[in-house]
């Protein structure tokens, strides 16, 4: 039963740690989104690449190795399944407790 709780709390901490990185790669990609958008001349928002790479004909998944920009979508999911792990692992405990209590009698 110790095996169980110690995994239940390791999920937690798992889960935990993924709803840090979600949520920062979620800042992280939203700042991006505004430094596309500079103001025009005329008053108004002027869109901008964010990024001024060249464009190759072919794919170079190399130029890609070190690069880590997650998009927005992409920190939203992991925001989500960071979430539905940490509800597992928290009702992993709660099934943990309601059976220690059964097993020891405590409830009744």
């Amino acid at each position: 039963m110790i095996s169980a709780v110690q995994s239940a709390l390791a999920g937690l901490r798992t889960a935990s740690q993924r709803l840090d990185q979600a949520a920062t790669d979620i800042v992280s990609a939203g700042a991006r989104s505004a430094e596309a958008v500079v103001p025009s001349a005329e008053g108004g928002v002027q869109n901008t690449p964010a990024t001024t790479r060249p464009v190759s004909v072919g794919f170079d998944p190399a130029a890609f190795a070190d690069e880590r920009s997650p998009s927005l979508t992409d920190g939203v999911l992991a925001f989500k399944e960071a979430e539905i792990l940490y509800k597992a692992s928290a009702k992993v405990l709660g099934s943990l407790q309601r059976l220690e209590g059964e097993f020891l009698n405590i409830n009744r």
